[in-house]
């Protein structure tokens, strides 16, 4: 991508649930190389809609949705039909709580991420369902989009073994 091809920028989002906590960084690519625009703290919703509008991309650190068990469940309270074994052991407990990237992550990692349903991620998470449907509406208009949510741990882990890698295939000692 970076080794020939269009210029192109990126934004990365670090969503919190209140806007003095909620970070932005947009990027450009090209040239072979990656340089940092801008970097905004203190960003809210409207804010992040222009960023969306200016970039390609737009990565958000933050759950974009719950584990499907749990939305059962809420669905089931609401109904007052909840099953009295919903959470008869720690595996119904863990289905609760934690969606299958939280598993795989933890797969990775040897450690639970917060729970979007069950942890105080859960705050962002409810300002970012918002926040996508607004990016959902807009990309209609546009003609396009996806969304996938990077686990930050993981991906910390996946940039310390590139890194690695680099440095052994130079010559030089591994950190």
């Amino acid at each position: 991508m970076l080794s020939g091809g269009a210029e192109f920028s990126t934004a990365g989002l670090d969503l919190a649930s209140q806007d003095n906590r909620t970070a932005i960084a947009e990027i450009r690519w090209g040239d072979g190389r990656a340089v940092l625009q801008a970097v905004q703290m203190g960003v809210d919703d409207d804010a992040i809609g222009e960023a969306a509008g200016r970039v390609a991309l737009v990565g958000i650190d933050c759950p974009l949705g719950w584990p499907r068990p749990f939305v059962d469940l809420l669905i089931a309270s609401r109904a007052n039909a909840v099953p009295p074994d919903v959470a008869r052991d720690d595996p119904a407990k863990q289905a609760l709580a934690f969606r299958r990237t939280d598993v795989v992550a933890r797969d990775v990692t040897g450690r639970w991420p917060l729970s979007v349903a069950a942890d105080r991620i859960a705050y962002p998470a409810m300002r970012c369902a918002g926040c996508l449907r607004v990016g959902a509406d807009e990309g209609r208009r546009r003609g396009g989009g996806s969304r996938r949510t990077p686990h930050p741990t993981r991906q910390r882990q996946r940039q310390s073994l590139r890194h690695r890698i680099s440095a052994l295939t130079h010559g030089r000692p591994a950190p």
